[in-house]
């Protein structure tokens, strides 16, 4: 991802701010990270578990293990729901997380600037209004995990006493031994925490997923300056380079050029800085002087 975001051209740089880019390379795949190291190990140790123990309850009893099957969807509908939830309630706190990391980006390296006008109370100001925005954000994400676990709780529960008692007038009218039942029970109850285990696992691979969309964004975003085909490979600079009649403007800034109609040559050795007034606006004002050769 740094190798494709440092190949873009400088029009890219002028549409993306330095702290948003900076955040989704660490935060974003620090995320990505975890979510496919440590939590994916997890997901198979906890998969082989499931896979277990639902043999065990078909070698006990393969028609009531089939009911289990059908109606366990309807326990996990609600937790696939808030999963998906996450993922847009993450992609919204990246987000803020970015815009956050943005602003300190702006005031520490422009601290001069913030001293010069006085302005660290509007800086300050800024910064704890991101930062209530960020903390909203993870709260409702707090909210949306927290809401799992009770929801799948007392549905399980639900399915669990109706199994009981079904399994209790089959024992009564001796289809099924007390032994079988249970077993078939205890394998049951033990199959609920490695089913909570993988929901919550799901719900981390969701809100990996918000993260790897902005980052997929930035890996797929075209090169807008490329090689011409047949393009010649020029020898090793020796002499000089010639500019003729050069104009050049910022992205945006339509009839107002940066440079006009220039000539000038530059000399093997020479370095020439080319300074002109800078625009206003946060978005360019680390921006450098017109050019330099």
């Amino acid at each position: 991802m740094y190798r494709v975001v440092l190949n873009q051209s400088p029009a890219f740089f002028q549409t993306k701010h330095t702290g948003e880019l900076i955040s989704s390379l660490v935060s974003d795949i620090e995320r990505i990270q975890s979510a496919c190291s440590h939590f994916l190990a997890d997901l198979m140790r906890q998969a082989f578990t499931v896979v277990a123990l639902l043999f065990v309850l078909l070698q006990r009893d393969t028609l009531l293990t089939l009911v289990c099957v059908i109606v366990l969807p309807i326990v996990l509908l609600p937790a696939s729901r808030i999963g998906k939830r996450l993922r847009g309630i993450s992609r919204g706190a990246q987000d803020h997380l970015a815009q956050l990391v943005k602003i300190m980006q702006e005031t520490i390296s422009g601290n001069r600037i913030v001293k010069a006008f006085a302005m660290e109370a509007f800086e300050i100001r800024r910064f704890r209004e991101r930062a209530d925005r960020l903390f909203i954000a993870s709260m409702r994400m707090v909210r949306q995990q927290a809401m799992v676990s009770p929801i799948v709780e007392m549905l399980g529960a639900g399915m669990v006493l109706c199994l009981v008692i079904y399994i209790k007038n089959r024992v009564d009218g001796e289809e099924m031994t007390p032994g079988q039942a249970i077993s078939f029970i205890v394998a049951l109850v033990m199959l609920v925490q490695p089913v909570k285990r993988l929901i919550g696992i799901y719900n981390i691979f969701q809100q990996a997923l918000g993260a790897v969309q902005r980052a997929f964004e930035y890996m797929d975003h075209p090169r807008d300056v490329r090689n011409a085909s047949g393009a010649i490979v020029l020898s090793p600079f020796r002499e000089a380079i010639e500019f003729q009649r050069v104009t050049f403007q910022y992205p945006g800034s339509e009839g107002v050029a940066a440079l006009e109609r220039i000539q000038l040559t530059v000399r093997a050795g020479q370095v020439i800085a080319l300074v002109g007034p800078r625009r206003g606006g946060e978005d360019h004002a680390h921006e450098p002087p017109a050019a330099i050769l």
